[in-house]
């Protein structure tokens, strides 16, 4: 187990790509459970006034939604053959980063004002672009792409996934 967490690591450090991952069923489909269960406890933990049903919701449409585009550039770029190792990369990477950042949004939410709010943050902020380059850099490794082009994809996925559930939580916003 600690080999895999090393080797997700190790992505999240820009040192390995999703070409090193098997392109295996199993291997996504567990590395797939683990996510979603991770996903959910921190969803869970973060708003713990969400029911389970939401914080499923919330995980399914996101999850749904950077499958489909994942597959869809893989597709584009004439290499769909790489899905299930680039959507294992994406998982493996998102489940550390869930990891690494609860403390910070917790903090986020437990600090209002002051100038320790300011510092968490500016936190969060850095490590979301850290992660709109994580992303990057798995499209970029997998798709041929540059890493800029990349990263503006992971921004696009990113925006679209989180408006999606948005709209799904609030779904009298507009009328």
């Amino acid at each position: 187990m600690l080999i895999i967490v090393k080797f997700f690591w190790k992505i999240c450090l820009f040192r390995q790509g999703p070409e090193n991952i098997p392109k295996s069923v199993p291997i996504t489909v567990a590395v797939l459970l683990f996510y979603v269960s991770i996903a959910l406890l921190t969803t869970k933990l973060v708003n713990p006034h969400q029911s389970f049903y939401h914080s499923f919701m919330t995980v399914g449409i996101s999850g749904v939604i950077e499958a489909a585009f994942i597959f869809s550039l893989l597709g584009f770029k004439s290499v769909r053959q790489r899905f299930l190792s680039t959507y294992c990369a994406f998982l493996g990477a998102n489940t550390i980063f869930l990891i690494l950042m609860l403390p910070v949004d917790l903090l986020v939410l437990e600090f209002d004002t002051g100038i320790v709010s300011n510092i968490v943050q500016t936190v969060w902020i850095l490590s979301f672009f850290w992660w709109l380059n994580i992303v990057g850099f798995i499209f970029h490794k997998a798709a041929n792409i540059s890493q800029l082009q990349g990263t503006i994809l992971a921004f696009i996925v990113e925006s679209l996934a989180i408006m999606a559930v948005l709209q799904y939580q609030q779904p009298n916003l507009g009328t």
